[in-house]
């Protein structure tokens, strides 16, 4: 069963397509009970258009952030694309807001984290805790603050799970409307559901493959996303 709500497409080819996903929609349901997800959507696009695609996931975001999300339209490609994103091969810029201010306008933060599997949690500490300790690099530039917030653009140099969000909350900037990394108080306050970090841009670098070699420095950017009006406005107290 697909589902029957819209998606924004950034980009698309005969390889490769790229929308905005929503904040509060799973990319794809494990368990195969929520039939809302970003991959349904998709299909059900394909559906209607008749065309006989079903493009699959390069990778994911978690159901809470909001952003670019990349799909491979056949197999080749989809190869492809798995091994630029091993390869870490891509260029990827988030946009969030948190409360705290950053130390320097722009650095790059650097610590270890440890993922749980058990728990879905990850901690971030400034030494290996042990042998499953990964380090970590999170390149933060201060765009705008007001008060205690901050509008963060953030370079992610390394990968991880959950990085973004619980490096800063490790740096004492927790994401506004994070439920696992953030202040729950304040999110419940500020009647936040989903959290302010969105996966805003997405850059390929040089491409040698020949096939592919016309998405060689590619970017995609998606339009600013739900939380930046009301930091703008000044809604965040």
């Amino acid at each position: 069963k697909f589902s029957n709500k819209n998606i924004e497409i950034i980009y698309e080819d005969d390889n490769l397509l790229v929308v905005n996903k929503p904040a509060g929609i799973a990319v794809i349901d494990d368990n195969w009970q929520n039939y809302d997800t970003l991959i349904n959507r998709v299909k059900n696009h394909y559906f209607l258009t008749s065309t006989d695609c079903s493009p699959a996931l390069c990778h994911r975001l978690d159901t809470g952030t909001s952003g670019l999300v990349m799909l491979a339209k056949n197999d080749e490609f989809l190869q492809f694309m798995l091994e630029i994103f091993k390869e870490k091969e891509l260029e990827k810029e988030y946009v969030c807001v948190v409360k705290g201010i950053p130390q320097k306008k722009s650095g790059l933060y650097n610590a270890y984290l440890t993922k749980n599997a058990k728990d879905a949690y990850v901690t971030v500490t400034p030494k290996a805790k042990n042998n499953l300790s990964k380090p970590i690099s999170t390149h933060i530039t201060l765009i705008e603050r007001y008060g205690d917030y901050s509008l963060l653009n953030i370079g992610l140099i390394t990968g991880r799970t959950h990085q973004i969000r619980a490096h800063l909350a490790y740096l004492d900037m927790p994401i506004l409307g994070d439920s696992r990394y953030g202040i729950n108080n304040l999110n419940r306050q500020l009647k936040m559901k989903y959290q302010a970090l969105c996966s805003k841009k997405i850059k390929f670098g040089k491409i040698d493959d020949k096939r592919y070699r016309y998405l060689s420095e590619k970017e995609f950017i998606c339009p600013d996303p739900w939380f930046m009006d009301s930091f703008y406005k000044r809604e965040f107290k």
